[in-house]
């Protein structure tokens, strides 16, 4: 990767065929695809999230799933085909995450414990829509 780009879609295009034709991804492109997931982490939406790590984990393994799908013969734009299963895979997770907090809030409630910060705010605001 000669560009002074982090990563360029003519490599990755490249890389993802090979991989395609040997069967499995190659180290090169586990690498790139880390690459893209920790960029992807790092944007404004998903930066604030203190499980950063995981969700390079899980951007990485959705590129992983998805490699074979990618048609190399109808579309050459790899990059954003790889960021787009990323930044679907990051969004799913976040909100299984809030979904598991507001679960464990309400437990706690439950139990006379005080809810997270804000929990009930984001409820009350949730219960006028």
């Amino acid at each position: 990767m000669t560009s002074k780009h982090y990563l360029n879609n003519r490599d990755l295009y490249e890389e993802v065929m090979k991989s395609q034709q040997q069967g499995q991804p190659t180290e090169k492109l586990g690498e790139m695809f880390m690459l893209l997931a920790e960029r992807n982490a790092n944007h404004r939406w998903f930066c604030r999230y203190p499980f950063r790590e995981d969700l390079i984990s899980v951007g990485t393994l959705a590129c992983i799933k998805a490699y074979d799908k990618f048609d190399g013969e109808r579309f050459d734009n790899a990059f954003a085909f790889f960021t787009s299963c990323i930044h679907n895979a990051l969004k799913q997770y976040v909100k299984k995450e809030y979904d598991q907090s507001n679960i464990v809030d309400a437990l706690k409630i439950e139990n006379g414990l005080d809810p997270s910060y804000g929990y009930n705010d984001s409820m009350s605001e949730d219960n006028h829509d």
